[in-house]
């Protein structure tokens, strides 16, 4: 969870004059919409050598964003795993890292899989977590735009 604060300016909002709550709205959804799409396009960032990408997607609510994929082999990579049947050929070298958003050409692949020798697990990147510390300490500023933004509209 991310707490935010941001100055809003004497007389903005008033929740019992509706023309300003719309107002506020408005700022709530478009700074939301805003940080959403940053998010989106982190994480897009962190396959984007992968011959087959995700696609990421962002789900709209009241004042809800939810950045998801359907992606399996992004959660595998992303989320990590205790052990994989998957042997790599011996020059393979990763595409990403832990904690990076982006990816690199990396070299080698999948040399065969065997049940019956299971090696380690696949160590969780954890993209979506340096993504969040990424956009924490922009966020308050960006609902600080958007405030200014609906100001200057009127």
């Amino acid at each position: 969870m991310i707490k935010i604060r941001t100055i809003v300016p004497k007389g903005f909002f008033n929740p019992k004059n509706a023309k300003q709550e719309e107002r506020m709205w408005r700022v709530v959804d478009n700074a939301m919409d805003e940080i959403a799409e940053n998010f989106r396009v982190d994480l897009a960032v962190t396959t984007q050598t992968w011959r087959q990408r995700p696609v990421f997607l962002i789900t709209r609510y009241k004042n809800i964003r939810i950045i998801s994929t359907t992606d399996l082999i992004y959660k595998f990579v992303s989320g990590g795993t205790r052990v994989r049947y998957a042997h790599m050929s011996k020059d393979f070298i990763a595409k990403t890292q832990v904690r990076w958003i982006g990816s690199r050409a990396g070299r080698g692949g999948l040399a065969f899989i065997s049940r019956r020798n299971p090696r380690p697990g696949i160590k969780a990147r954890e993209f979506p977590k340096e993504v969040i510390d990424k956009w924490k300490g922009k966020i308050p500023g960006i609902f600080q735009r958007e405030i200014m933004r609906e100001m200057d509209r009127g």
